[in-house]
C-alpha cells in the first residue's frame, strides 16, 4: 500500500515539475527561432529601403544604416539573453524532477496521501469530446487538415496517428527531417486551426492543432495543462513503436 502510495505521489510530482519545463523547453525553441528570423532578417535585402537610401545624401544614408545596425544588435542581445534565461530555467527545473523523484523514492510514510490527492487534483481528470464538437476537430477532420498542410508545403509525411482518448484529439507525425518546419508554417496559414507548440524531434512530432475557442467553457487552464504531458506521452509510445 505504501509503494503504491509513494508511486502515486512521484508520478504527481513529476506532472507538476514537468509543466513548466515543458514550458521552457518551447519558450527556449521560440527564442532561438526569433534569433534566428532576427539574424536572417538583417541579411536579407530589403527593396523598399534600398530605394529610400538611394536618394539619401551619403551622410544621411550612413547614419540611417548605423541607426538600423544599433537597433537590431540591441534586439538580438534581448532575445539571445531571453533564451539563456530560459535555458537556465530549465535547467534548474530538470535538477528539481531528479531531486524530487529521489525524495518520493526513498519516502514511504503514509503522510505522502494528502499531497497525493493534492498534486492529482491539480492535473484534473479528463475532458470527453462534447456532443456537438465541430467536424474539423474529429478524428478524421484532423486526418484531413494534417494531410491538407503536407500538400501546401509540398512534403510527405511517413506515418499521421491521432490520439483522440481524449479531448482535444492529439497528431503524432513522422516525416523528413527538416519538413515539420515547413508544415508548421502551413498549419498557422490554416482557418480554424492553431499551432502552439509540440513535443518531439526533427522528425517526429506530437501536437494539437485545436484552437482554444474550441475548448468546453471553463476548461481551457486544465486543458492545456494535460495537452503538454499528453504530448509527451504521446511521442514517447509513437518513439517506442519505431
Amino acid at each position: 500500500m505504501n509503494r503504491t502510495k509513494t508511486a502515486i505521489v512521484l508520478v504527481a510530482t513529476l506532472i507538476v515539475v514537468c509543466v513548466p519545463m515543458l514550458w521552457q523547453h518551447r519558450e527556449i525553441i521560440r527564442l532561438r527561432q526569433e534569433v534566428s528570423d532576427a539574424r536572417e532578417a538583417t541579411t536579407r535585402p530589403d527593396p523598399a529601403a534600398a530605394t529610400a537610401m538611394a536618394n539619401q545624401s551619403p551622410d544621411e544614408d550612413t547614419q540611417h544604416k548605423r541607426e538600423e545596425m544599433e537597433l537590431e544588435v540591441l534586439r538580438l542581445r534581448g532575445a539571445q539573453a531571453r533564451a539563456v534565461r530560459a535555458e537556465a530555467e530549465a535547467a534548474q527545473l530538470k535538477l528539481q524532477v531528479e531531486r524530487l523523484s529521489a525524495q518520493s523514492a526513498g519516502d514511504r510514510s503514509d503522510t505522502t496521501a494528502p499531497a497525493a490527492d493534492a498534486l492529482l487534483a491539480y492535473l484534473g481528470s479528463a475532458v470527453q469530446a462534447p456532443a456537438n464538437m465541430e467536424p474539423g476537430y474529429t478524428r478524421e477532420g484532423l486526418l484531413g487538415a494534417i494531410q491538407l498542410a503536407a500538400r501546401n508545403a509540398g512534403i510527405a509525411l511517413k506515418k499521421v496517428q491521432v490520439d483522440d482518448s481524449e479531448f482535444p484529439f492529439l497528431l503524432g507525425v513522422e516525416c523528413e527531417e527538416g519538413d515539420f518546419e515547413k508544415l508548421k508554417e502551413q498549419i498557422k496559414k490554416m482557418d480554424g486551426y492553431a499551432y502552439n507548440g509540440s513535443v518531439g524531434s526533427h522528425s517526429l512530432n506530437a501536437f494539437s492543432i485545436v484552437p482554444g475557442p474550441a475548448f468546453p467553457p471553463g476548461t481551457g487552464q486544465l486543458l492545456r495543462r494535460r495537452i503538454m504531458l499528453r504530448e509527451q506521452a504521446f511521442f514517447d509510445k509513437l518513439q517506442a513503436q519505431e
